[in-house]
């Protein structure tokens, strides 16, 4: 049996300016977000059958194929992609597939973050079934070329051009990340100190609506529109790098509640571009929020059902989100990983 974890993200800053070719089309793009340590935990064991069986905590759902049946071809129908036979599970069968194993096992999937959360649970899952998978197999595993293969992959599920990079990081690298883009490679910081984490544990709640989003969708229009020539996109993008800027350098300074400005002033900025990134719920708590002096930033570039909470009145934040009836998740962050 291995047993294998990963962890989802918390966008900070740069959401969005991760999208190839985005990441060109302005200097020095950078990108921060912190690894949550609400793990996905992938395990695989041989069940000395012919059939790969997945098991889905998530989703509740369990799918098999014999393993001699399972190869690129059977994502096609009528020469094109298809993911009528897995479904929901299309994305990880892909994955599996690219292994080619020869015996049958039994995959099983459990993750602590809520699906359509906006914390990038499904990019993380990706590449952390993917180091399983290695493991189980004795591959060669490198992050970089795990996280190449693995965002090809989620494009094809998602159907919308490519995926934006930021959400396969945290995933491997854990702790708090600067990604920064330049024309040969995602440059990878490590920002993490324990004096950061301090700090954003007592300054940062994770909050939930309780409720999904597809955050990917929204995203997909930003970027529809950004390369339609809307020129609002392309001005609060530049915007949005300018603060990414300014944040990195905050951190980087120690001036940590600086750095929680620019996010709550990114999170403004992703609003002004996205009517609609906040749903009519969390738009009412964030105007109660505003009454004691604290922020509320969305989690995802598009929209997800999580968000970030920044202010150091923590009681009062507690009893908000009772009040609008969405729930408080535990925040940590996960540190660096090897």
């Amino acid at each position: 049996m291995a047993n294998t974890i990963g962890y989802p993200r918390v966008d900070l800053v740069g959401g969005t300016l991760d999208i190839f070719p985005i990441n060109f089309l302005f200097k020095d793009v950078l990108t921060i977000n912190l690894a949550l340590d609400l793990p996905t935990l992938v395990t695989i064991e041989e069940n000395n059958t012919d059939f790969i069986k997945v098991v889905s905590k998530n989703y509740n759902n369990t799918k098999k194929i014999k393993f001699s049946e399972l190869n690129e071809d059977i994502f096609f129908s009528d020469n094109e992609f298809s993911t009528d036979q897995f479904e929901e599970l299309s994305f990880v069968f892909l994955i599996i597939s690219y292994f080619k194993l020869k015996t049958g096992v039994t995959i099983e999937i459990d993750a602590q973050a809520p699906h359509g959360a906006g914390l990038g649970g499904s990019s993380t899952l990706g590449v952390t079934l993917y180091k399983a998978l290695a493991n189980f197999t004795g591959s060669r595993f490198e992050k970089l070329q795990a996280i190449k293969i693995v965002q090809k992959f989620e494009a094809l599920i998602l159907n919308q051009g490519m995926p934006g990079y930021q959400d396969y990081y945290p995933a491997l690298f854990g702790g708090i990340l600067a990604l920064k883009s330049n024309i040969t490679e995602i440059e990878v910081q490590q920002l993490y100190c324990s004096e950061f984490e301090d700090y954003l544990l007592e300054n940062v709640t994770l909050g939930f609506t309780g409720k999904n989003r597809s955050s990917g969708i929204n995203n997909w229009g930003m970027y529809k529109n950004f390369f339609d020539g809307d020129r609002s996109v392309k001005q609060g993008l530049k915007k949005i790098n300018e603060v990414s800027k300014s944040c990195y350098e905050a951190i980087i300074n120690k001036k940590y509640e600086k750095s929680l400005e620019f996010v709550a002033q990114e999170g403004l900025l992703r609003e002004s571009l996205f009517p609609g990134i906040l749903t009519s719920e969390q738009e009412k708590l964030k105007t109660d929020l505003m009454k004691i002096g604290a922020n509320l930033k969305i989690c995802g570039a598009g929209g997800g059902g999580c968000f970030i909470i920044i202010g150091n009145n923590k009681n009062e934040i507690r009893s908000l989100l009772e009040q609008h009836q969405m729930r408080k998740l535990e925040f940590k962050v996960q540190g660096p990983l090897q």
